[in-house]
């Protein structure tokens, strides 16, 4: 909530009453948007996915970045993870990933093609919302915060000037931010 205000009044800018429900409402709903546009759950949490495999070697994780694998199936059957010793690591069949990465790999196998045939347990996620996401976010309710003096309004005259408001939702830099974060599996 202070980095809202921060953002909204900077460089001294009026701050008459605020209130801060009505802001928490505007975080709250920017948040969710964010999540849905991007398809993807920020926070780090536990979770398990039942998938369809597609016969490839890597599979696209629903909750990225990966912070821990805690098992790999595949039609019932468990895959082992892959050694972390160098000398090993060429050899060895399993499955890895890598940290801060969207995708589990296997060697010596495949995802092998079936319906609801892969099972993932992991763990993923951001233990903190990574701070080009939160301008983004903080952004997005500053200009929801500002339209609301001219909801319904395009324009505005002014002894003389015409004002136009901007009511694009997004910077072309927060917009390419989004985009970073959008997961690469489809939501089902």
């Amino acid at each position: 909530m202070q980095d809202v205000k921060d953002y909204l009044f900077r460089g001294g800018r009026n701050q008459t009453i605020v209130d801060d429900n009505l802001l928490q409402r505007i975080i709250s709903g920017a948040s969710e948007w964010i999540r849905q546009e991007t398809s993807t759950e920020f926070t780090a949490g536990n979770m398990k996915e039942i998938r369809s495999g597609t016969g490839g070697r890597i599979m696209f994780v629903k909750r990225p970045p990966i912070n821990s694998v805690t098992s790999v199936h595949i039609d019932g059957q468990s895959i082992s993870a892959k050694s972390s010793n160098v000398a090993d690591f060429l050899k060895n069949n399993g499955y890895s990933f890598q940290a801060n990465g969207s995708y589990i790999s296997l060697s010596g196998n495949n995802f092998a093609r079936g319906i609801d045939n892969v099972q993932l347990i992991y763990n993923g996620g951001y233990g903190e919302i990574p701070f080009d996401l939160e301008q983004a976010c903080i952004e997005l309710v500053g200009l929801t915060y500002r339209d609301i003096d001219h909801l319904g309004h395009i324009s505005k005259t002014l002894a003389g000037e015409t004002i136009t408001f901007d009511k694009s939702a997004l910077s072309a830099r927060s917009k390419a931010t989004l985009g970073r974060y959008k997961s690469p599996v489809p939501k089902t």
